[in-house]
């Protein structure tokens, strides 16, 4: 069968030594794109604790999935594992597989390689007392870009990935602090970008904002996915913030998956009265 393969916008792969990885995604055939993660029967034990069980879904890339469900029913562990930032070896167990690319992304890639491809999103921290163009900086300057026209040019990239040029483009030498919350939050997720990965992990992105900037935070997600073609993940536990801004959905009772779709399917359509219970804002 004949293939046609172009370099994955997100990987710096050709660098790194990965260079699989980005060939094994940008590959397209006749058949349908593989998934960019395979999670299969993952469980995962925290000392005694049973935090995950038995979960498996795919995520694509250029698409926001999230991964949903009331409060403590481990979507936030989920996204720990994905981000291969797990407490010390001595304290876990798992089970099953975490697919990157094809790849095991603890027994065949490991863990320190793995977090080169998968940026977590943390809201808040010091970087907020720097300048809006000074925290996006130092993630590029992380890969090795120190030339100051470079440096401009990759966060005009970043921000057009974002659709916040004008948002924050013209705050870029205020004082992230000084920002109102959704565009500290979007200088979180700009710097997580800068570091051009191949999967985006968001948690909670919309907590405490308004429905106006809820909005504005669902578009930027979904900006991200199309524009870089990276796997936005995104943890949620707000129904109507999946709703509007996942393109799939992976429902999470108990630490156990269950249900995995398209996100209007399972919003509105469910055969799970758990997870009609949680897009109904029965149980949260």
């Amino acid at each position: 069968m004949k293939r046609t393969c172009e370099p994955l916008y997100s990987s710096c792969a050709a660098r790194d030594g990965l260079g699989v990885l980005a060939h094994h995604t940008a590959c397209e055939g006749n058949e349908p794109a593989a998934p960019l993660v395979r999670v299969r029967k993952f469980t995962l034990r925290l000392g005694a604790f049973t935090s995950l069980e038995d979960v498996s879904f795919d995520i694509a890339k250029g698409k926001v999935t999230a991964l949903c469900g009331p409060r403590g029913c481990g979507i936030e562990a989920m996204l720990d594992a994905l981000g291969a930032t797990l407490p010390g070896a001595r304290t876990v167990d798992m089970g099953g597989s975490i697919e990157l690319c094809g790849h095991d992304a603890y027994r065949t890639l490991g863990a320190e390689r793995a977090r080169e491809k998968v940026a977590r999103v943390f809201f808040g921290g010091s970087f907020e007392l720097q300048s809006v163009r000074n925290a996006i900086a130092f993630s590029i300057r992380q890969r090795g870009i120190h030339d100051r026209a470079a440096i401009a040019a990759e966060i005009d990239r970043v921000l057009r990935s974002l659709d916040a040029e004008r948002r924050l483009g013209d705050h870029l030498d205020r004082a992230v602090s000084s920002l109102p919350a959704l565009e500290r939050r979007l200088v979180a997720i700009a710097r997580a970008l800068a570091k051009r990965p191949l999967v985006l992990l968001v948690s909670e992105p919309a907590t405490g904002l308004d429905q106006v900037d809820s909005f504005t935070m669902s578009q930027a997600l979904q900006s991200v996915a199309r524009k870089t073609e990276c796997a936005v993940v995104l943890a949620t536990s707000d129904p109507r913030f999946a709703r509007i801004c996942a393109d799939e959905g992976v429902a999470l009772v108990q630490g156990r998956t269950v249900e995995a779709g398209p996100l209007p399917q399972l919003s509105s359509a469910s055969a799970d009265y758990r997870t009609r219970a949680f897009f109904e804002g029965r149980i949260a």
